[in-house]
């Protein structure tokens, strides 16, 4: 009986401690990059990445392509269902005043949400144009 107890509250501690889920905000239909340069003054990535929001209140904030942290600020077009990222991020550049480089971060490529406040990171795998 003194095993029977023990038994049961190994299992119950071992079913507790289910690792978390991870929350996947949307559904990446395509994403694609390439390397850009504008003669010896200026490069960056070129990006495309179509999704579908699975969540309301959804944001999209940064992203993540080969360790760069870049801000997505006024690429995301919004469709009905379809929300589609297409833009110019620059990694360098001498033609744009006060410029600051992309942040280094050692996630993997992806992009990073926001909802009401939380911020989601959710991995990307891109394809090389």
């Amino acid at each position: 009986m003194k095993n029977l107890f023990w038994f049961w509250g190994l299992i119950s501690i071992l079913s507790g401690c289910e690792p978390a889920k991870k929350l996947h905000p949307a559904e990446i239909l395509s994403a694609s990059y390439s390397m850009v340069t504008h003669s010896e003054f200026e490069r960056g990535y070129e990006v495309q990445i179509e999704l579908i929001p699975r969540t309301e209140n959804l944001e999209v904030k940064e992203i993540i392509i080969n360790r760069l942290r870049m801000s997505l600020s006024n690429l995301v077009q919004k469709d009905l269902d379809n929300w589609e990222i297409i833009g110019y991020l620059p990694v360098q550049s001498k033609l744009i005043q006060n410029f600051e480089p992309p942040r280094a971060d050692s996630k993997n490529d992806g992009i990073i949400f926001e909802i009401e406040g939380k911020e989601y990171y959710q991995e990307i795998k891109f394809k090389l144009k």
